[in-house]
């Protein structure tokens, strides 16, 4: 999509690839290769991308490997479900950020209520869901970003304001009316750096503006990084290390919960962010009394992988409580291995990925918090873990 606003909807986008420049001697990293496996939108681009599935695209040497929104391209990318895909299978020039997503150069793409589950970031690079450089004030909104992973850092989401390669000179921070990105009512587990380095689950830096509210952390190895950057985080429940270094620019944290440690080397403005260094676990009384305790550990007796729907059909031992119907993106762990829940109903549960031959499934609770459990609850939660 070069300078046109298609609407994408209803699709299966699989085994797309872009290759490497020919030839591919960048002088330096983290320059422009090809971007986009499956859709690329360019200079000036504003399709509207929705209720598709992309499973197993990649780039060779390229951002974006399901998609890529380039180049002042306010692109709309929601209620799509990205499996699998993975930027920079054949990079040795660290110039293929963003598994999933890459949105960069002035993009103020809108990413919402996406399931991102399994993407990745190879060849040393960033981002293995979501990546951003260069001014591109994107919302990030409602989704899903569960199990990506990068070889550097930032294995759920990697934002950057200044441009990525580190040696430009630097510009000034825009205005935040210009710049500010916002990171807003999302699930966020279980994302890693496999290069085994700190800033794995999510890192924001080189000057990123965020507004980064009401998210749920979880089981994100390595944390929460916020490095060189403007924040402001609001109404969060961290199930992780958060941690506030290297910067200049104020950072004000509020009614946030931090359930395990602040590594706070620039302190931040706190109110009403208590940190509890130890997190209470699903299942005792102290996360009960903190927590909307409605997690679920399931028996699974039969299983069936519809390879053609990208789904696992599991029959459970007994009926599923309540409404089966709200289990619906609920993330959900299959004998260690980590999905997210499409649809439910009487004793089935239809999971995304290959999971045929699972025996358990721990649907994990939402952090909700309990209504009224106030500060002398969580305190008391601190005495009781």
């Amino acid at each position: 999509c070069q300078s046109t606003s298609p609407e994408i909807s209803n699709n299966v986008f699989t085994g797309n690839r872009t290759l490497a420049p020919v030839p591919w001697t960048p002088e330096f990293i983290h320059e422009i290769a090809h971007d986009g496996g499956a859709i690329a939108a360019l200079d000036g681009a504003a399709p509207h991308i929705h209720h598709n599935l992309f499973v197993d695209n990649t780039t060779e040497s390229g951002r974006g490997a399901a998609i890529a929104a380039h180049n002042h391209s306010p692109a709309l990318i929601s209620h799509n479900v990205f499996i699998g895909n993975v930027a920079g299978t054949n990079d040795a020039a660290r110039s293929s950020d963003g598994g999933a997503v890459s949105a960069a150069f002035h993009s103020a793409a809108d990413i919402f209520y996406n399931v991102m589950l399994g993407n990745r970031a190879d060849g040393t690079n960033d981002g293995g869901g979501v990546f951003t450089e260069r001014w591109s004030p994107i919302r990030v909104g409602g989704n899903v970003i569960v199990d990506n992973s990068s070889t550097d850092d930032g294995g759920g989401i990697y934002l950057s304001g200044q441009i990525h390669h580190y040696i430009t000179e630097q510009e000034p921070l825009p205005p935040a009316e210009r710049f500010t990105i916002r990171i807003t009512g999302n699930t966020l587990v279980a994302n890693r750096n496999r290069g085994g380095g700190f800033d794995s689950g999510f890192r924001f830096t080189l000057d990123t503006r965020v507004a980064f509210d009401r998210n749920i952390t979880y089981d994100n190895h390595g944390g929460v990084d916020f490095r060189m950057s403007e924040v402001s985080a609001t109404g969060n429940v961290f199930h992780d290390t958060v941690t506030v270094r290297e910067t200049d620019h104020p950072n004000r944290f509020s009614r946030n919960l931090i359930l395990r440690h602040l590594d706070d080397q620039t302190p931040p403005e706190l109110h009403e962010t208590p940190v509890l260094s130890t997190a209470p676990v699903p299942g005792t009384r102290a996360f009960a009394r903190l927590f909307t305790d409605d997690g679920l550990d399931l028996r699974i007796t039969a299983s069936a992988h519809a390879a053609a729907r990208f789904l696992t059909e599991l029959t459970l031992a007994g009926p599923l409580p309540g409404d089966p119907a709200a289990l619906a993106n609920r993330v959900v762990r299959l004998d260690g291995r980590w999905s997210v829940v499409h649809s439910a109903s009487g004793r089935t549960l239809r999971v995304w990925g290959a999971h045929e031959g699972a025996s358990r499934a721990e649907i994990l609770p939402t952090f909700h918090v309990r209504s009224g459990a106030g500060y002398e609850t969580i305190r008391e939660a601190q005495a009781a873990r």
